[in-house]
């Protein structure tokens, strides 16, 4: 072999290991640490996700269970709420009841017709309207204590309007009347 065969096969083979140590180094450098890491990220994808699953299971029964029970508390609270249609009769007693309490005189209760369309609530099928007129004669503090009675009941009976007619004669009574409203259970 001659001088300037030698000559570029040294160059070649210099450059040759020069390329090789540089591959060596960044793959010692560069890639080998990401590849590190890399394979630590997937461990830690796969530990979270099994985690995930675990607590989608769990709470998806917690939530069911939670749910259930959310559900029969709203459904205590409707009946606090509500009369049942065969109850009807017990609150007028009720109210009748709790104006004899407050002394009320002249009491009378009526049912107010409900025109079509009227004691229907919207989007809900399981409760309606239910309209009464109650009328007495009372003093003022009377009429108060009555109503405050009326608003605290249960089940809750809602005050739509009130009228006081003031007594011209003497000012021991007043004629008043009330719209009542309360929710009956279908």
């Amino acid at each position: 072999m001659n001088k300037a065969c030698l000559g570029y096969l040294r160059v070649f083979s210099f450059v040759w290991i020069g390329c090789l140590v540089i591959f060596i180094g960044v793959y010692l450098f560069v890639l080998a640490p990401q590849q590190k890491i890399l394979k630590e990220l997937k461990q830690q994808i796969a530990d979270k996700s099994s985690m995930y699953d675990q607590h989608k299971d769990m709470i998806t029964e917690k939530n069911k269970a939670a749910l259930l029970k959310d559900v029969e508390d709203l459904a205590g609270k409707v009946k606090l709420f509500t009369i049942r249609p065969d109850e009807t009769a017990n609150l007028a007693l009720d109210i009748s009841q709790r104006a004899k309490e407050h002394k009320v005189t002249a009491f009378s209760m009526n049912a107010v017709s409900v025109k079509e369309g009227q004691g229907v609530i919207p989007d809900c099928n399981d409760i309606a309207e239910v309209g009464m007129t109650v009328s007495f004669i009372s003093s003022f503090n009377q009429f108060a204590t009555f109503v405050n009675a009326m608003e605290r009941s249960r089940p809750v009976v809602f005050i739509d309007k009130f009228n006081i007619n003031r007594n011209q004669t003497d000012m021991s009574g007043h004629g008043s009347n009330i719209g009542l409203t309360v929710f009956l259970k279908k």
